[in-house]
């Protein structure tokens, strides 16, 4: 009978013990219950400011894609930062792609190079992709080492034509590709001094006047920006069609638009234009449904664009992709609120 005690007092004991050394944590300072781990600090993308899994280690591309009617719809647009829309010969425009934190697995149809594409691209750092381009474009890139350039004329078997198309809207290019590129010519994978866009903070609300609808008239195109309120986001729609991402097959959700005017002189006799990228000039930002008017200016092509509202305050963004659109006097710009004035539906009583 005593043996039977002893033995039970042990599996007591046994118990008792294992199950404290399951639940407790042996540190420095005593045991404690053991914290489960920190939450890491949400990483944002600078230039979307939309969240990312971790810092971003990528290289900046600028491609010059055509927008011409025969080359819509484009490939790899939704996935952009930042895309510009920039006049070209006939009142034609293009459009330039940033990409960063994304690079899709089809991009284009790349086309040419202008010399204002290259300021541009002079100010992000960016690499420039394109396709030839004007006799004074390709003279700047061979004689100046301030852009880095992608050129498909001398550098063929990192793109490929799209035979379902027409030349020369079937050129492609690729995120693979392009990194590819950067590794065989040892160019630097990796961008540095990322620029900190500007961002409304969260629930803050832009302080512009109502206005959601923006119309841009090209020769061959009329651009119309709607806001959707239920999207927090503006539908692009070129000739009454929606635009779309023929990778994707969804349509573009803008979250900014900026207009940037700009004033520009005929280059020569094959209609090139030229744009002084850093004279300043008015600007809009229209976000969130709403529009504020303000200038931009830029103090050499080393230096970054800055937009400002008419207090001198930097234009606050909302998250999400950002189109720029350089209007010179050849675009017509307008814009306009259609919301329906509230109908008072009170009864006069008696």
């Amino acid at each position: 009978m005593k043996m039977k005690k002893i033995l039970l007092a042990l599996v007591i004991c046994s118990l008792v013990f294992g199950f404290t050394a399951c639940n407790t944590a042996t540190v420095p300072g005593g045991s404690q219950d053991v914290d489960s781990e920190q939450e890491p600090e949400p990483v944002y993308n600078p230039l979307t400011n939309l969240p990312v899994d971790g810092p971003i280690e990528a290289r900046m591309f600028l491609v010059s894609i055509g927008n011409s009617s025969d080359a819509r719809p484009q490939y790899g647009v939704s996935k952009a930062d930042i895309v510009y829309e920039v006049p070209a010969e006939g009142n034609i425009p293009r459009l330039l792609a940033l990409f960063y934190s994304e690079v899709p697995d089809v991009i284009g149809g790349v086309r040419s190079a202008r010399p204002y594409m290259i300021d541009i691209a002079q100010e992000w750092d960016a690499l420039f992709v394109h396709c030839g381009g004007s006799v004074r474009a390709l003279n700047i890139l061979a004689s100046s080492g301030s852009v880095e350039n992608l050129n498909e004329i001398a550098n063929g078997s990192y793109f490929w034509r799209d035979n379902s198309r027409y030349a020369p809207h079937n050129l492609m290019t690729s995120g693979e590709n392009l990194y590819e590129y950067l590794e065989d010519s040892g160019r630097a994978t990796v961008q540095e001094n990322v620029r900190q866009l500007n961002f409304l903070a969260e629930g803050e609300l832009p302080a512009g006047e109502e206005a959601d609808l923006i119309n841009l008239r090209y020769t061959d195109a009329n651009v119309v920006y709607t806001y959707d309120k239920s999207i927090t986001c503006y539908n692009r729609v070129v000739n009454d069609t929606p635009f779309i991402d023929a990778g994707t097959g969804s349509t573009i959700k803008v979250s900014n638009i900026i207009i940037q005017k700009i004033t520009s002189t005929l280059e020569d006799s094959d209609g090139h234009i030229a744009m002084d990228m850093c004279s300043g000039g008015e600007a809009y930002l229209f976000t969130g449904g709403t529009v504020q008017k303000g200038t931009w200016s830029r103090a050499d092509k080393d230096s970054p664009t800055i937009f400002v509202d008419e207090n001198g305050e930097e234009f606050k963004l909302n998250a999400g992709q950002t189109w720029i659109q350089i209007v010179d006097g050849n675009v017509g710009f307008s814009y306009e609120d259609t919301t329906p004035e509230p109908v008072d539906t009170e009864m006069e009583t008696e």
